[in-house]
């Protein structure tokens, strides 16, 4: 479901309102200058929606391709699988499909006495958790028989919830309470999962071990086998945070370091499990994720 309708929709309103506006004006002999700060504040709303739905609509864009390339490569890659106790006390089963010592699809299956609930996790190359499919049945507890399915599609932007789709293929929106709620049992459940697999160093690889912002002054870009920004807590202490994939204004800040050089920045970073040869192998890894001015 696409964000540009809405958007379009949007300004035609705002079009015929402003025509209004304007024949209404014409008659009260408002001066353009009057309507000057309206039409501006109006230009900069028109300009922010247009800004987050092109930013949500590559994600979505990213997420589906994401989806088909694992989907068509994981036939021939051999599952490891583990089996648990959910936190609730059901049965936990999990499997992952690693693919250049990078996980790129976790599955979760969680039965409870009246049905099961399956949730499949699809992660980019560098092990970031993009999409996530999750099909909820209802059974007969005689026959077993399921009697109600559902399915409901999460879409991920830079380690944070940005699109739900849910069973009726509509979009969920970010304000409502269950928004934030069912994000965060999409997390503990990926987290509780990947857990099980700790034991194997390989299979670690693209678990988030923690994440969180941080704003302090902006020193510098490294450049060695990778990106590095470097940044001034307001402490004193320098962080330095490796850059994976750069887009928007972290983008501009690898581009043009010296625009940035003293300037403020927020970072929103994650601790990841990476598998980098040149970084000496398989550890844990403080990534920048994106930046922002605050």
């Amino acid at each position: 479901m696409s964000a540009f309708p809405q958007t379009w929709d949007f300004f035609g309103r705002v079009g015929s309102l402003l025509w209004k506006g304007k024949v209404i004006g014409s008659r009260m002999r408002v001066t353009s200058r009057s309507l000057f700060p309206t039409c501006f504040l109006v230009s900069l709303v028109g300009v922010w929606m247009v800004s987050g739905a092109l930013a949500q609509e590559a994600a979505l864009r990213r997420a589906k391709a994401v989806f088909a390339e694992v989907s068509g490569k994981v036939r021939g890659v051999k599952p490891e699988s583990k089996d648990s106790e959910e936190a609730n006390g059901y049965p936990l089963e999990a499997k992952i499909w690693r693919m250049e010592d990078t996980i790129r699809k976790l599955e979760t299956v969680v039965s409870e006495e009246h049905g099961s609930q399956t949730t499949e996790f699809y992660y980019t190359a560098a092990g970031d958790l993009v999409f996530a499919l999750q099909t909820t049945t209802t059974e007969r507890v005689d026959t077993g028989e399921v009697v109600h399915r559902r399915q409901d599609r999460f879409y991920w932007d830079a380690g944070e919830l940005v699109h739900w789709l849910d069973a009726e293929k509509q979009v969920v929106s970010p304000d409502a309470g269950e928004f934030g709620e069912r994000e965060k049992d999409l997390i503990d459940l990926e987290a509780e999962s990947l857990a099980l697999f700790a034991g194997d160093e390989q299979a670690a690889v693209g678990k988030v071990i923690d994440q969180g912002t941080v704003t302090g002054t902006f020193g510098g870009i490294e450049q060695g086998d990778f990106f590095h920004l470097r940044l001034q807590l307001a402490d004193g202490e320098e962080q330095t945070y490796m850059i994976l994939r750069s887009e928007g204004l972290l983008d501009k800040v690898v581009e043009n370091p010296d625009r940035y050089i003293g300037k403020k920045l927020k970072v929103h970073w994650q601790e990841k499990v990476m598998h980098i040869p040149e970084a000496g192998g398989t550890q844990q890894m403080t990534i920048c994720v994106r930046v922002e001015q605050p």
